[in-house]
C-alpha cells in the first residue's frame, strides 16, 4: 500500500507555487531553483508573511518549511484546509521523507519538526 504522507512528484511548469521559510539562504536556493524550472514562486520569510499572500493570491501549492515556529505553520495547514481543503500543502521536513503531505504525529517523534 502506498504511503499517502509522502508528496507525489508534481508537474509544476507554469504554475504558481508559495514558499514559506524563515531561512534566506534556503529559501533563496530553493526559489531560484523552481524558477529554473519555469515556477512561478512568491516567498514568505514567515507564517504571517505566507498567510498574507496565501489569502490575497492563488497558488496550485503551498510549501512550508516549518523551523523556528511549527505551531504557527500547523496553524496555517489548518486553516488552509478548513478555507480551501482541495488546497495542495506539504512541509519541508528533513530526512528521510523531505516533503510531507501531512502535520508529523507525536508516534513519529518528540520534535518531528
Amino acid at each position: 500500500m502506498p504511503d499517502n504522507s509522502v508528496a507525489p512528484f508534481v508537474n509544476l511548469d507554469k504554475k504558481r507555487v508559495l514558499l514559506a521559510d524563515s531561512v534566506a539562504k534556503a529559501r533563496n536556493v530553493r526559489a531560484t531553483l523552481m524558477r529554473s524550472r519555469l515556477v512561478d514562486v512568491d516567498v514568505a520569510s514567515n507564517i504571517p508573511e505566507a498567510i498574507e499572500l496565501w489569502r490575497t493570491n492563488a497558488y496550485h501549492l503551498v510549501l512550508v518549511a516549518p523551523r523556528e515556529n511549527p505551531g504557527a505553520a500547523l496553524e496555517f495547514w489548518q486553516e488552509i484546509k478548513r478555507d480551501k481543503p482541495r488546497q495542495r500543502i506539504a512541509f519541508l521536513v528533513g530526512s528521510p521523507a523531505y516533503v510531507s503531505l501531512t502535520w508529523a504525529t507525536e508516534s513519529t517523534s518528540a520534535h518531528p519538526l
